[in-house]
């Protein structure tokens, strides 16, 4: 079984059922299922440590990305563009990891 929380309230539940077969149950702020649904070819990888995964790959690729942005001597007007929504993207990512919020990796 698997059980995300955050501040202190259960969101998430993966229960394996141990044949390849589990449950996800995701819970709303009141602690009541909001979700259920089968999932099979388990072991289930966790959420969580599947968002952090995603998390971390994004981060090392955002390295690359800020050392060829840095190396452009004249960035253009859409250039900066691109470079400030990347970098609230990967803030974000930062914030997630440091807090351990790895519920969602949609917004990183």
């Amino acid at each position: 079984m698997s059980t995300t929380f955050r501040d202190g309230r259960i969101v998430e539940q993966t229960v394996d059922n141990g044949d390849g077969t589990g449950t996800r149950t995701r819970y709303d702020e009141a602690g009541n299922a909001t979700t259920v649904e089968q999932v099979t070819g388990l072991p289930v990888e966790p959420p969580a440590d599947r968002n952090q995964r995603t998390i971390e790959d994004r981060l090392r690729a955002a390295l690359d990305s800020n050392k060829a942005y840095l190396a452009l001597d004249t960035p253009t007007a859409a250039q900066q563009r691109a470079q400030v929504a990347r970098l609230t993207r990967q803030t974000t990512a930062l914030i997630r990891h440091l807090l351990r919020d790895l519920t969602d990796a949609s917004d990183t």
